[in-house]
């Protein structure tokens, strides 16, 4: 099992990839069949660039770069392309960091296992026919959309939490478990038109 570290000029992967942690913090990384990290893997600088397959992720991954931005992206269509959140994922941005899945590259949590954090600071873009459906989803930054609605949950399977804002101008869907805060009082904040289609409310009082 391989380590994969990209700090520099075009890496391609044009045949399935298993890797053991992948680094990417320059670059452009261009993924052309799925590629998987079943290790601890960062993401500090450069641009992924999905063509096709799946970037599929099992154990933490930590995405920080204090205000600047990084992208990604489907390219050319990137048939069956999205980025994965399988059990055992861990995902944070930190920092000031500003992530953004541009082109349409659908974001995938449906584990039970798997967690998304975003830090206060931090922000994620999405584009893509995204599936927040399971896990653990927390935000203390920003979770947006730019164009398109977003839909958060699939009943009481995902836990919704932190102190930031969900934000969509065409609307925000909430079916899950909705706790603001973090293991307190918190504050979370629906910045577009809004509804709760089912899940389960959660509120600690003062």
């Amino acid at each position: 099992t391989l380590n994969l570290l990209v700090q520099g000029g075009t890496a391609r992967a044009e045949a399935p990839l298993a890797l053991r942690a992948l680094g990417v913090s320059g670059g452009s990384l261009q993924i052309l069949q799925s590629v998987s990290s079943a290790a601890a893997s960062s993401y500090s600088g450069g641009t992924i660039q999905i063509f096709g397959g799946t970037l599929d992720f099992s154990a933490a991954l930590t995405i920080n770069v204090a205000g600047s931005d990084r992208l990604i992206s489907c390219e050319s269509g990137c048939s069956g392309g999205a980025l994965r959140l399988l059990a055992g994922a861990d995902v944070g941005i930190n920092g000031s960091f500003k992530a953004a899945l541009t082109g349409g590259l659908p974001l995938i949590l449906d584990d039970p296992a798997a967690r998304l954090g975003i830090g206060t600071g931090a922000g994620l873009e999405l584009s893509g026919a995204d599936q927040l459906r399971r896990g653990t989803l927390v935000v203390d930054g920003a979770l947006t959309r730019a164009t398109g609605a977003l839909a958060v949950g699939n009943g009481t399977a995902l836990s919704l939490s932190g102190n930031g804002t969900l934000r969509a101008a065409a609307g925000i869907t909430l079916n899950a478990t909705v706790a603001p805060g973090n293991a307190g009082i918190g504050q979370l904040t629906l910045d577009g038109p809004s509804a709760i289609s089912g899940g389960e409310l959660r509120m600690d009082l003062a």
